[in-house]
């Protein structure tokens, strides 16, 4: 195996490992899980999503969601397919939803650092 090749795979390896670390930290059990209120919009809309597919029925045309008294309409079109790295881990770990929100916010982390490691040309991010 070439030597570049070799540091590519370890260093791919690294973010694998580095992006399950953050994601650790953050989502550990032991800290409280701050997530701001928009946040908490979308994670609700996302399990709403899980619900009425796995009863095999299309989201609410309109849902309104929100904390409290505070409701926003969101309309069918959201989410984007981004939010199907949130939605997916659930159909696989139905009973934990924590860890399938874990495995979500790990996927996103690490899809980034893949493609900011495959998207730099190579001579430009040697330190």
């Amino acid at each position: 195996m070439k030597k570049e090749t070799r540091g590519r795979i370890l260093e791919a390896i690294a973010y694998i490992f580095i992006s399950f670390l953050v994601v650790l930290i953050a989502i550990n059990g032991v800290t409280p899980f701050k997530i701001p209120a928009d946040g908490q919009i979308h994670l609700a809309r996302y399990e709403q999503v899980f619900q009425s597919l796995r009863h095999l029925k299309v989201p609410a045309e309109i849902s309104f969601i929100g904390p409290g008294h505070n409701l926003n309409a969101v309309i069918s079109c959201y989410p984007w397919l981004g939010g199907f790295l949130f939605i997916l881990p659930r159909f696989f770990i139905y009973k934990h939803t924590m860890v399938a929100m874990f495995i979500g916010f790990w996927l996103v982390n690490l899809l980034t650092a893949l493609a900011i490691f495959w998207l730099c040309p190579y001579n430009w991010c040697k330190f």
